[in-house]
C-alpha cells in the first residue's frame, strides 16, 4: 500500500504510474518478475508488496 498518493522518480526509475493489478501483469516482459507479482497477489498475509516500474 501506497504511503501518499504523490508518485515521485528515483535513479532507478524512469516513470511511476499506480496501475491496476492485471495491467501491472501485462506490463512485465519477464517471466520470473510476472510470477512473483502474481504469488504475492494471493489473497494471504505478506510482509511485503513488490512494485515494478518500466
Amino acid at each position: 500500500m501506497a504511503k501518499t498518493s504523490e508518485l515521485k522518480t528515483s535513479e532507478e526509475s524512469i516513470q511511476v504510474k499506480f496501475v491496476k493489478e492485471e495491467d501491472a501483469i501485462t506490463m512485465i516482459t519477464r517471466e520470473d518478475f510476472k510470477k512473483e507479482l502474481k504469488r504475492l497477489l494471493i489473497p494471504q498475509p505478506h510482509p511485503f508488496y513488490l512494485v515494478f516500474y518500466g
